[in-house]
């Protein structure tokens, strides 16, 4: 039987204006897909991002103290900032995307310490409320060719990290309730996200959904205790090493080929790969500001050219290089530390979903996306939310500053 941690109480969730009005905020600070292609909607999204960071920055001022999990994030950019200044490089298009990730932070932090209870329920309908619209848009806008699914949230390849958080989102939620009923919801919600990742049709992101859901039932059913995040990390750099660098796959290829009838050079990308690690080579403290167009050979499209190295860890040391790289691990093994510091079944569910983000990341980019950056302020506040769950709490201690706990 999977845990419950509500001890006995049950939990109302009442739809407040307060929560009407953070979920249009969260819907504007994550802007699904297919809105950003309207350039009105998209400055509105923008304006409203900016001012909502304001906010939360009078927060901290005013409270004379800042959350960790977002300073932490300030070396990513500052190496960016530098990167793109030595290479003639344009920092202003990074600026948007910098806006989006302080505000899933900032935003986060604030309403997962004060309540946060509520912010997962919201977290939970917002994903409800996008999963339909999405679902809806497929269905009256179908495609002809794999290649063009496109949905509300964005393309195929777009859809694998939503994937991850909404089910991460619908697990912790599946914590918080005690009704029967309102645990199938949850369990329906995760239903429809696969669904929709099957109907869109990447095999990426199937994969990752799949690889949460597995490790996920694992993780609650069991309530495994030990450290997972260094067995996870080591099986992730060994995938690396073994299908990225040094391609071992290539040599079961023909035996592959004539089992399966499929080749094994993941659609191209193992030549990809092959000139990235060219260009990775010359620059490769820095970087060169900017994804850089890498131009190979493919067996049946002949010259191919492309934005991206379709890798996690080599797209970020193409455009920041190797210091952009751990400037990204940082932030990452910072959030790990502060959840470490007492282990709960929370940060446990939020590693599965770090690593089957991760295992994605192999063979597609997603740069410093919203979604990465949910998971792991989820993982930071893990212990602060079980906490909350346990104690019926709500507000931090010390109401003149909101991040004294942290």
């Amino acid at each position: 039987m999977l845990p419950n941690c509500t001890n006995g109480t049950h939990i109302k969730r009442k739809f407040s204006i307060e929560t009407l009005q953070h979920l249009i905020i969260l819907f504007f600070v994550f802007e699904p897909r297919l809105l950003t292609t309207d350039t009105k909607f998209h400055v509105i999204a923008t304006l409203i991002r900016m001012i909502l960071l304001l906010g939360m920055l009078a927060v901290q001022i005013k409270g004379k103290c800042s959350p960790k999990v977002v300073l932490a994030c300030v070396p990513y950019y500052v190496v960016l900032f530098y990167s793109c200044n030595i290479n003639g490089t344009s920092f202003v298009d990074q600026i948007p995307d910098m806006l989006v990730i302080f505000c899933v932070i900032s935003f986060s932090s604030l309403q997962l310490i004060r309540d946060a209870r509520r912010y997962i329920y919201e977290l939970y309908i917002l994903s409800w409320c996008l999963l339909i619209i999405n679902a809806s848009y497929m269905f009256f806008n179908p495609w002809d060719d794999s290649f063009l699914a496109y949905g509300f949230l964005g393309g195929k390849n777009d859809f694998g990290p939503i994937a991850i958080c909404i089910v991460l989102i619908a697990s912790i939620n599946y914590l918080l309730v005690d009704k029967a009923r309102q645990k199938r919801n949850c369990i329906a919600l995760v239903a429809l996200t696969g669904i929709e990742c099957f109907w869109l049709g990447s095999t990426t992101g199937v994969i990752g959904y799949l690889l949460c859901i597995c490790l996920m039932i694992l993780v609650m059913q069991f309530s495994i205790k030990g450290n997972i995040f260094m067995p996870a990390l080591f099986i992730y750099l060994g995938l690396f090493l073994s299908v990225v660098v040094f391609q071992v796959q290539n040599y079961f290829a023909s035996t592959i080929y004539n089992i399966t009838g499929k080749e094994v050079s993941f659609t191209g990308r193992s030549a990809i790969w092959k000139r990235a690690i060219e260009k990775i080579k010359n620059q490769f403290w820095l970087g060169y500001g900017k994804s850089e167009v890498i131009t190979t050979q493919h067996e049946r499209t002949g010259e191919i050219s492309i934005w991206a190295a379709h890798n996690g860890i080599m797209d970020l040391i193409i455009v920041g290089g190797i210091l952009l790289l751990i400037a990204y691990c940082f932030y990452c093994f910072v959030c790990v530390a502060h959840a470490e510091k007492n282990r709960s079944l929370v940060s446990q569910m939020c590693v599965v979903a770090w690593f089957a983000y991760s295992v994605m990341l192999l063979v597609e980019y997603y740069e410093m996306s919203r979604y990465y950056i949910l998971i792991m302020v989820l993982l930071y506040y893990s212990n602060y939310i079980m906490d909350k769950v346990n104690s019926g709490g709500k507000l931090a201690h010390g109401a003149d500053c909101i991040y004294t706990d942290v």
